[in-house]
């Protein structure tokens, strides 16, 4: 061995042995609205919103969070809760504005952990017809072939109906 192989080593040996630090991340993730990720077509006038917390730092959690909405098209603030200290997550009703029908929202959500950091996340939903009477599909046409069709075996449900006598 030279006079440089034992330092080499040396140094080698303490790089390989130092601990290795794993990142720590906390992230929002799974934005839902009436439980379902980007829904299109929401009923409910004053939607429920949720999300998730993920660590890989023990102990991490929720602190305080603050929802804001907005109208896709004119990003118009349709709602913005404030920041509202508290840990809940899931069943966070809609407050803001009326929704309109058949219009599309984004809202972005701001979580303060409990160090302080704020983490962010956002995500979208669109509104039904938000009319349940069938006067609200006036206009629409189905879509399909107009020819009617006989054929039994092309169909995946059919009605037959006849009149008899015993």
């Amino acid at each position: 061995m030279n006079k440089y192989s034992l330092p080499l080593l040396l140094t080698l040996l303490l790089v390989a042995f130092q601990p290795v630090h794993a990142v720590v991340q906390t992230q929002i993730k799974d934005l839902r609205v009436e439980h379902r990720t980007k829904p299109f077509a929401v009923e409910e006038q004053h939607p429920s919103f949720s999300w998730k917390m993920e660590s890989s730092l023990p102990g991490q959690r929720q602190t305080a969070y603050r929802i804001k909405g907005r109208r896709k098209s004119d990003g118009r603030t349709v709602w913005d809760s404030g920041e509202v200290q508290d840990s809940l997550s899931t069943g966070i009703r809609y407050l803001g504005m009326a929704l309109q029908p058949a219009t599309s929202y984004e809202w972005d959500l701001i979580v303060t952990d409990r160090d302080g950091k704020k983490l962010m996340g956002s995500s979208s939903f669109s509104t039904g017809l938000m009319d349940p009477r069938i006067s609200a599909w006036k206009g629409a046409g189905w879509i399909g072939d107009r020819r009617p069709s006989l054929d039994a075996a092309s169909l995946h449900m059919f009605t037959i109906s006849s009149d008899f006598i015993i």
